[in-house]
């Protein structure tokens, strides 16, 4: 069924469509062949080639208005993956993209999973659900509790592909709480919290209000997200033959 009679959890209209909670075109850059996993615990996945849907929370209306600024942050990140391939670990910025498209597409993102199915992954913002809402579908200004820092995750000397991709998981850094995302190749912390951060790299490198896009190159190896879906993709089960029939295809 191509949409519902339920009605559009933005602008109340009908019918909804299915909307991707990771954008559709960034999930399939983590495929392995035709298809890749969707883990939700580490013996329980399942096989997708789009990633996660749901079918009633927006109307194709606002769900393109999503896609334009997901269709920026795919090409944004495309870039910073390529010409990360021959940079140093460090700080960088890319020329020609705002930090605030970058972070409104991050707001619709978060948006997204509050309002998914518990299944799905559904997390819980509190009173920044409205706001991460206004801000990813409205063009006011971007609070300055709502912002966000960019890292991309370097796996060798010359790597500029996308391993794995992570729903929103809550975490704390610096001071202040917000959610860890994996997309793209990009590793996010997008802070929502009226603290202010303690110093160190949210504080020095943060993309609110940017004019060019601020981002990082970094060890992927320091990070849970290559750990975990290294240790997953290497142990001896069933998610491990996945990928290796996979690329045999």
């Amino acid at each position: 069924m191509e949409g519902f009679l339920s009605n559009c959890l933005v602008c109340g209209n009908t019918p909804t469509i299915k909307s991707h909670l990771i954008p559709r075109a960034m999930a399939r850059e983590a495929q392995v062949g035709k298809a890749h996993a969707v883990t939700r615990e580490p013996d329980r996945f399942s096989y997708t080639q789009s990633g996660l849907y749901e079918q009633n929370i927006l109307c194709a209306a606002c769900d393109s208005k999503l896609g334009s600024m997901e269709n920026v942050a795919a090409q944004a990140f495309r870039k910073i993956r390529k010409t990360a391939k021959t940079l140093s670990f460090g700080e960088y910025l890319l020329n020609g993209v705002t930090g605030d498209s970058i972070l409104r597409f991050v707001c619709g993102v978060l948006w997204k999973y509050s309002v998914a199915s518990q299944e799905n992954g559904r997390i819980e913002l509190g009173r920044y659900k409205d706001i991460l809402r206004d801000v990813a579908f409205s063009s006011i200004n971007v609070p300055p509790e709502v912002d966000a820092l960019l890292l991309r995750l370097k796996r060798g000397q010359s790597d500029d592909e996308v391993f794995a991709y992570r729903a929103p998981k809550p975490d704390r850094k610096e001071g202040v709480n917000g959610y860890r995302i994996l997309v793209g190749g990009m590793f996010i912390f997008a802070k929502h919290d009226r603290q202010t951060p303690r110093g160190g790299a949210l504080a020095r490198a943060s993309i609110r209000s940017k004019p060019d896009l601020p981002y990082a190159v970094v060890r992927a190896q320091d990070f849970e997200e290559y750990r975990l879906s290294a240790k997953l993709a290497n142990s001896d089960g069933p998610l491990s033959k996945f990928l290796d029939q996979q690329e045999k295809q």
